[in-house]
């Protein structure tokens, strides 16, 4: 699992080549759609915009394996990937692997969004 909070972040993926450029990509878009909900007064640079700041939430990049109690733990999806009901699913295929954009809403002030590779789970939500 791979925590997104920050700039800096998406750059030391990139430079790893862990992912798919295109992936990281939509990862900075997705960073600054957290940015822009989140910092809506502006208070910071998106530059130096840490999701830490506003406790908004994250992006986390998942291989789709994550046991249920992972989940919980880790990012507080009570009853793991079953019992997540998504607010939009979008699905990409970057290669030969199928990637899932999963938002999550917590509560009126926390919000994820997920990015499951090879994982079908949340297909029958997919846009």
């Amino acid at each position: 699992m791979l925590k997104i909070k920050c700039l800096k972040d998406i750059d030391k993926v990139k430079k790893e080549g862990v992912l798919p450029p295109k992936l990281t990509e939509f990862l900075i878009h997705d960073l600054h759609s957290v940015y822009v909900w989140a910092d809506y007064d502006h208070q910071y640079d998106f530059e130096t915009y840490n999701t830490d700041m506003t406790d908004y939430g994250y992006i986390a990049i998942l291989d789709g394996t994550e046991k249920k109690e992972e989940l919980e733990k880790e990012l507080g999806l009570t009853g793991g990937y079953e019992n997540t009901i998504p607010e939009a699913v979008n699905l990409h295929r970057f290669g030969r692997d199928k990637w899932c954009r999963v938002l999550v809403i917590y509560n009126d002030s926390y919000a994820m969004i997920l990015w499951i590779k090879n994982y079908d789970g949340f297909d029958s939500y997919a846009e």
